[in-house]
């Protein structure tokens, strides 16, 4: 029996409706590279069956809240972020990550609005919060929300 075999009877991966289950490196808590490879695929798989919905999705909400704001930005891309769920470059294109798709309505316009924001005031200052505040008075809230939730690792 190969490294690799041995690696993936002790690690007794299935994928079950997009998901790992059944793991034993994930009941321990560990992560054999087994586990990683398998992981980075169900991932990989949910972003790429996600993309255009989110895609969709997110630019409905920035269309419409940008009849508000009035900024002007260049490319939006949908992507597969790990600690973002969005940022703006200096070149004012927009990122969004594709689990939006999964958070409530009104989180997912908050970080639409948070990235539109950037357009104007690329930092978190005072005035920045007051542009974010004019859509969403309780940003903090929302703001709070967000962080605790986790971006996904699997899909």
């Amino acid at each position: 029996m190969s490294s690799e075999e041995e690696e993936e009877n002790i690690c007794n991966i299935s994928i079950i409706g997009g998901r790992l289950n059944g793991s034993k490196c994930q009941q321990l808590k560990t992560s054999c590279s087994h586990h990683k490879k398998e992981k980075k695929k169900v991932r990989r798989g949910g972003y790429l069956k996600n993309k255009e919905e989110a895609r969709k999705v997110i630019l409905e909400d920035l269309e419409r809240i940008n009849k508000f704001y009035g900024f002007k930005y260049n490319k939006v891309s949908i992507r597969d972020q790990s600690t973002r769920w969005g940022s703006c470059s200096s070149n004012s294109n927009l990122n969004f990550n594709f689990q939006l798709l999964f958070v409530t309505p009104e989180e997912r316009e908050y970080v639409v609005v948070h990235e539109l924001c950037h357009l104007k005031e690329m930092n978190h200052s005072k005035n920045f919060w007051n542009l974010v505040a004019k859509a969403f008075p309780n940003y903090k809230t929302i703001r709070a929300q967000l962080k605790s939730r986790k971006i996904l690792s699997e899909f």
